[in-house]
């Protein structure tokens, strides 16, 4: 099965002190990368969140969202007095103070630390708090991706069949191609004979060779049956495991590939219409598996 690198995914939960929401968003990009939002109490979590992202994600750029809110009961605050008694012994051990009672208590209460939330001080549970409500919204990101993921494979399969139907009309028409080049090169060579009174037997072992090689030049009996393998290849691949994005991508060269050469050896207005009628398509799947994980 394919999975879409593009998605979106939510979660909210709460417990006695804190409310909290997670936001994931995810676009195409070649390899895993997160950019995190988070609220400074969560920053020790960083390596937490990535393992548990790279637990549904193998590639995508993310956006991780995390807010997080106090409950009205959770506002009350406390002093720190030992760090208080600290900032305050050192003020008057550098000169600056001569006693506590000197002490600019203003300016000392605003230092971070010096104020302490009870509410996150005491809460023992807001990491799991935090980690559950990111898996349920990588759950929720994983579900959207998949379900995109199931459309684009639907998309693929039908292109791919148009390739095949096309590809059909190439095999079809290929047996001509060198017949064609056959009779077109040995009445050039009558017509030399002819015109230049030239005595050259048909049978000769060095015209038989070089109409041999030319022949051979235009065969593309070995580029169908490449093409038609990477075909099958790709159709496996999107029913397979996931994460087989960059495979596909790089079937996707190969297959194009095959297509150009037979465009270039038939040397035919027919199959000409039919390779660029299979570039054009193959243009449109290269599009859509850019976003296939």
């Amino acid at each position: 099965m394919l999975i879409s690198m593009t998605g979106h995914g939510a979660a909210a939960n709460s417990n006695d002190h804190f409310e909290i929401s997670v936001e994931l968003r995810t676009v195409n990009h070649r390899h895993f990368k997160a950019n995190y939002r988070l609220p400074d109490c969560a920053h020790h979590l960083e390596s937490s969140i990535e393992r548990t992202l790279k637990e549904h994600i193998r590639r995508g750029s993310l956006q991780v969202n995390v807010r997080l809110v106090p409950i009205s009961s959770t506002h009350e605050t406390t002093i720190d007095t030992d760090q208080l008694d600290s900032l305050i012994s050192q003020l008057i051990d550098a000169g600056l103070i001569n006693s506590a009672n000197d002490a600019p208590l203003a300016s000392l209460l605003q230092i971070p630390g010096v104020f302490q939330n009870q509410g996150q001080k005491n809460n023992k549970h807001l990491d799991e708090l935090l980690l559950a409500t990111l898996r349920e919204a990588t759950g929720s990101l994983h579900e959207m991706r998949c379900i995109e993921g199931a459309n684009t494979q639907e998309n693929l399969i039908q292109l791919l069949a148009e390739l095949r139907e096309t590809l059909s009309d190439v095999i079809e028409y290929a047996p001509h191609v060198t017949e064609s080049h056959q009779t077109k090169l040995l009445d050039r060579v009558n017509k030399l004979i002819h015109d230049k009174n030239i005595e050259l037997r048909l049978d000769s072992p060095e015209l038989i060779r070089e109409i041999a090689i030319y022949a051979d030049k235009c065969d593309i009996t070995e580029e169908i049956t490449r093409l038609d393998s990477h075909l099958s290849q790709f159709e496996a691949e999107c029913s397979g495991s996931p994460g087989s994005g960059r495979k596909l991508d790089f079937l996707v060269q190969e297959i194009f590939r095959e297509i150009n050469t037979i465009g270039s050896k038939a040397n035919s207005d027919k199959i000409t219409h039919a390779v660029v009628s299979m570039k054009a398509i193959v243009e449109r799947i290269r599009e859509i598996i850019q976003n296939v994980e």
